[in-house]
């Protein structure tokens, strides 16, 4: 994950020699009418580097230790999914939206350990092989309000929430022996900026974040995107750009491992390239 870090400055000098390449040939944005649409849907292909951490325990016997599930489990450390977004204007001036975005990560892995490893309740021997499976949905839902709005820039702000359910199984000799999932609600504040930088191309930006401590959840997050539009008509665009996701979260509720309180953490962050095709009225 660290060479991760230094894809974002490379994107931003992409996206720079594409507007300076615009400006060069004159394509002047003032004679051209640029409305921002009435309604929009992105359906696209997201390809991700994942890390995710996580522990497992209950109130009797205290947190067990942390397990990378890449390193300790053989979990893909890239995968390839889709991603959809739905975006309507419900106000004349057009600065009232309301966002959804739908995408989800879906791993299995089968592996033959070469030590002792204790998840949960359940402790897998020395050289015995251990099948995990773990899934991530993603629903974002948010209202955006345009506090600049013109013919060339959007720059907006955010309300809303993540559903992110999260599933964990994991078994030995090929069955899947016990599991755990949760629904994580987190609220969530967002800035974001959308730039003509001509008449076919649009520079967008968008962050999400918040931190949450309630009843029985507490974590962060943190949704950073950076994305090139390309739009050669009217109702049509193509899309390529950068988006990194992180999230820290620990739950506790009544466990289905046992009759005992269930504590869990999880640690995950991915991020990666996304294109996508874009239709709008």
């Amino acid at each position: 994950m660290k060479d991760l870090k230094y894809s974002h400055p490379l994107i931003l000098v992409i996206f720079l020699g594409l507007s300076l390449n615009c400006f060069a040939k004159n394509d002047s944005i003032s004679k051209y009418s640029l409305p921002w649409e009435k309604f929009s849907i992105d359906i696209g292909g997201y390809a991700a580097s994942i890390n995710s951490n996580l522990r497992l325990g209950n109130e009797t016997f205290g947190l067990g230790l942390d397990i990378n599930l890449e390193d300790a489990l053989g979990l893909n450390t890239r995968s390839a999914t889709w991603r959809t977004q739905m975006l309507y204007r419900f106000s004349k001036n057009r600065k009232h939206a309301a966002k959804v975005c739908y995408f989800q990560i879906y791993r299995r892995a089968s592996r033959d350990i070469n030590s002792e490893l204790q998840v949960g309740n359940t402790t897998f021997e020395e050289s015995r092989n251990v099948s995990t499976k773990f899934k991530l949905e993603v629903l974002q839902i948010n209202y955006c309000y345009s506090f600049l709005l013109d013919d060339r820039l959007n720059f907006f702000g955010s309300i809303g929430f993540y559903m992110m359910p999260t599933e964990f199984a994991f078994g030995q000799d090929g069955s899947i022996t016990e599991q755990t999932d949760f629904i994580a609600p987190l609220p969530a504040l967002g800035l974001g900026m959308d730039f003509y930088l001509s008449r076919y191309f649009l520079l967008r930006h968008s962050t999400n974040f918040f931190y949450l401590q309630f009843e029985n959840y507490k974590g962060n997050m943190i949704d950073l995107g950076l994305f090139i539009e390309y739009q050669p008509k009217k109702n049509i665009g193509i899309g390529l750009g950068y988006n990194s996701f992180h999230i820290d979260l620990e739950v506790e509720r009544s466990s289905i491992i046992g009759n005992s309180e269930f504590i869990g953490k999880v640690g995950y962050e991915h991020s990666g390239l996304l294109f996508y095709t874009k239709v709008m009225f």
